[in-house]
C-alpha cells in the first residue's frame, strides 16, 4: 500500500515539475499548416509570426511546421484536406471555404464592406461568431482572420474606366459562385481557376485579367503579363487561419489556449503589413510597368447592387442584414 502511495506521489511531483515541461519541450507536438502563397506573402510571414508565438505560449509542447505555395494542397484542395484532417491547419479565403459552407461566401461580397474596420466589425460581432460556428460543425475551427488588403482588377490589353468597359472579357476568379456572379452582372466573363495556374493563363490569354489585392498581383509577379491595374476595391479579403477541428480537440488545455491567444499575432501582422506595405506595392507595380487607373466606382456599385438577393436561400435569410447591421 505505502508503495502505491509513494508511486501516486512521485507521479504527480513529475507530472508539476519542470522535468515535465522539459519532456514537452523536447517531444512537442507538431502541427502542419499549409497555404497556397509564396514565401516572401504577407501570409507567410504572418504565420512565422504565429508559429513563434505559439511556440512560446506552450512552453514548447507545440510546434507549427508551415508549408508554402500549395504544398498541402493548392484551390479548394488545401480546405478540403484540412476539414477531411489529412492536413492539420493552414490558411484559407472566403471562396476556398465557401464550398465548405456557402455561408463564407458573404465574407467576399462585391462592396460589402466599407473598410478593412467595418469588415472586422463584423469578425468580431456575434453574426461573424454565427458564420464561423457553421464552418465549425462541417469539421473546421476557425482560429482567427487576417487581411490580405483590398481587391483590385487587372487587364492586359483593354483599360477598363468604368463597369460597361468590362463586357465580353474573361476575368480569372476564385471559385466563389457570389464572385461569378458580380462579375456577370458587369458584363464580363468570370472564369474560375486555381491561382497556381493564373500566371499561365494571362500569359497564353487565355484569360483577359484577373482580380486579387495587390500583395498576390505582385508576389505573382503579374505585372509581367498585365498591362492595366484598375484600384476597383471592389472586395476586402480576409484570410481565415483555420484548424481541423478534431485535430484542435485532441489537443490538451494548455495547447489549445495556445494556438487560440496566438491567433491575434496572425491577425495583427497580416493587417499591419498589408496597411503598411500598400503605398510601396502600388509604387513598384508602377515602376514595373503597370498604367494604374482610378475607374468610376459608383458604376460597379449599381451594377452589382441587385446581386446579394439572389443568395438570400444561399446564405440563410436575414444573414446579409445582420452583417449589414453590424457594420454600424
Amino acid at each position: 500500500m505505502k508503495a502505491r502511495v509513494v508511486y501516486l506521489v512521485l507521479c504527480i511531483f513529475l507530472a508539476l515539475s519542470p522535468v515535465a515541461s522539459i519532456f514537452g519541450r523536447d517531444n512537442p507536438v507538431v502541427l502542419k499548416a499549409g497555404h497556397i502563397f509564396p514565401t516572401g506573402h504577407v501570409t507567410h510571414k504572418a504565420l512565422l509570426m504565429f508559429s513563434e508565438a505559439v511556440e512560446k505560449n506552450s512552453n514548447g509542447s507545440l510546434k507549427i511546421e508551415i508549408f508554402p505555395l500549395g504544398q498541402l494542397g493548392t484551390g479548394a484542395s488545401l480546405s478540403q484536406n484540412i476539414m477531411l484532417g489529412t492536413v492539420d491547419m493552414g490558411t484559407a479565403g472566403p471562396g476556398l471555404l465557401s464550398g465548405i459552407e456557402p455561408a463564407f461566401g458573404i465574407w467576399s461580397a462585391e462592396y460589402l464592406f466599407k473598410d478593412a474596420d467595418s469588415l472586422f466589425r463584423v469578425v468580431n460581432s456575434p453574426v461573424g461568431k454565427e458564420i464561423f460556428d457553421r464552418l465549425e460543425k462541417k469539421g473546421i475551427k476557425t482560429l482567427g482572420v487576417g487581411y490580405l488588403g483590398q481587391r483590385h482588377l487587372t487587364t492586359n490589353n483593354k483599360p477598363v474606366y468604368k463597369a460597361s468597359d468590362l463586357r465580353g472579357l474573361k476575368i480569372r476568379i476564385p471559385e466563389i459562385a457570389y464572385r461569378r456572379a458580380a462579375f456577370t452582372a458587369l458584363g464580363a466573363s468570370p472564369t474560375p481557376m486555381a491561382m497556381s495556374e493564373m500566371y499561365l493563363a494571362l500569359q497564353q490569354g487565355v484569360v483577359d485579367g484577373q482580380e486579387n489585392p495587390l500583395p498576390q498581383i505582385f508576389s505573382a509577379k503579374l505585372y509581367e503579363v498585365q498591362k492595366y491595374l484598375m484600384l476597383t476595391g471592389h472586395a476586402q479579403n480576409p484570410e481565415m487561419l483555420i484548424i481541423n477541428r478534431r485535430k484542435f480537440e485532441g489537443l490538451g488545455k494548455a495547447q489549445q489556449d495556445a494556438l487560440v491567444n496566438s491567433a491575434p499575432a496572425f491577425a495583427k501582422t497580416s493587417r499591419e503589413l498589408v496597411e503598411a506595405e500598400e503605398a510601396d506595392l502600388l509604387n513598384k507595380l508602377k515602376t514595373a510597368g503597370m498604367i494604374v487607373i482610378e475607374p468610376d466606382t459608383d458604376s460597379f456599385r449599381e451594377a452589382t447592387k441587385d446581386v446579394p438577393a439572389r443568395f438570400t436561400k444561399t446564405w440563410g435569410e436575414g444573414l446579409y442584414e445582420k452583417v449589414l447591421e453590424a457594420q454600424k
